[in-house]
């Protein structure tokens, strides 16, 4: 006696299918926060394959190679660009600057930066207690009336060093593109059972 029978095996087929087909979607949308190793990238130009990020979350010191990238049409890293990295593609969600402080903590803001002066903006804390948001209480500039390296951020009470500037983007898995002819496969393929 078979399980199925054949009025249940075209149905079960069915939901097969659709269970694989869903199954990229349903495999977590986990959010990774990269950042990009050459410390000359600006935030605003495209990055080059074959570059290195840095993953800061959620298996920080991890690093990823650059396999490719396909932009949105503004010519820029944005959000809706997509990277491929180690040869998995995703969709940019975030782009904005990392702040590497003296005493060890990575920051991000909460809302894109003005480039100014930081204080009283809420930081997103990367490293090394992720997702904690934090007040900036005091920004002493160096002299260039930006935010940059050499200036000193207080938060939580302690001033802290800026030491380095970094490049970085919110990921989640993108979709796989499909070939044109992979859906009349399918198609065909049902045509058979029917």
């Amino acid at each position: 006696m078979h399980l199925l029978s054949r009025t249940t095996r075209p149905l079960f087929l069915v939901t097969a299918v659709v269970l694989v087909a869903l199954a990229p979607a349903a495999r977590g949308q986990t959010t990774v926060y990269l950042d990009l190793m050459e410390p000359a990238a600006k935030s605003a130009q495209v990055t080059q394959n074959c570059s290195s990020w840095h993953e800061l979350y959620p298996s920080y010191c991890l690093v990823h190679h650059q396999d490719g990238f396909e932009d949105n049409g503004d010519g820029v890293l944005s959000p809706c660009d997509y990277i491929v990295l180690d040869g998995v593609r995703f969709h940019i969600q975030w782009v904005g600057p990392t702040y590497y402080l003296s005493n060890g903590e990575i920051y991000e803001p909460m809302q894109p930066p003005t480039g100014a002066d930081p204080t009283c903006e809420i930081w997103h804390e990367i490293y090394p207690v992720f997702s904690q948001q934090k007040h900036v209480d005091e920004w002493i500039d160096n002299g260039d009336h930006v935010l940059s390296v050499c200036d000193q951020v207080a938060i939580g009470g302690a001033l802290a060093h800026v030491d380095r500037i970094g490049v970085n983007i919110t990921i989640v898995p993108g979709p796989t593109p499909i070939e044109k002819n992979t859906w009349g496969r399918i198609k065909g393929f049902f045509g058979r059972i029917f």
